[in-house]
């Protein structure tokens, strides 16, 4: 296939979303492990579907959940479970969590994270 280069982009095509309120349908969830360091405990890792309020598609993003006792990850599996409209009592493995949350519609809060200069993302607040 030969390349033209007048009319390769002149800009990224890949944009961040705006900060602020967003649909998400989770497209995916799934368990995964750290790849570099196998001590770590396993990750819920979902796949959001963006759109406005009007229903116009803003693209994708990613967000984890890892098994944690910290109460900070705690407070997120709380509000994740209140925004997917599941009962909060009883017990529930986060692997089982994968299994009952894809296709859920929630509503979640974007920012940008740019902690990292060279890796700048779009997370869940």
């Amino acid at each position: 296939m030969a390349i033209n280069f007048d009319k390769l982009p002149q800009e990224n095509p890949f944009s961040l979303p705006e900060p602020g309120l967003y649909k998400a349908t989770i497209e995916d969830a799934e368990m995964r492990h750290n790849k570099n360091d196998a001590t770590k405990p396993p990750y819920l890792n979902m796949k959001y579907k963006l759109t406005d309020m009007q229903g116009k598609s803003k693209g994708v993003m990613f967000d984890i959940i890892a098994e944690s006792d910290s109460s900070v990850v705690g407070y997120k599996i709380a509000r994740f479970c209140r925004a997917c409209g599941l009962p909060l009592q009883g017990s529930i493995e986060l692997s089982d969590l994968a299994k009952i949350v894809k296709n859920k519609e929630i509503l979640v809060d974007v920012k940008i994270d740019d902690s990292d200069k060279r890796y700048v993302k779009a997370v869940v607040d």
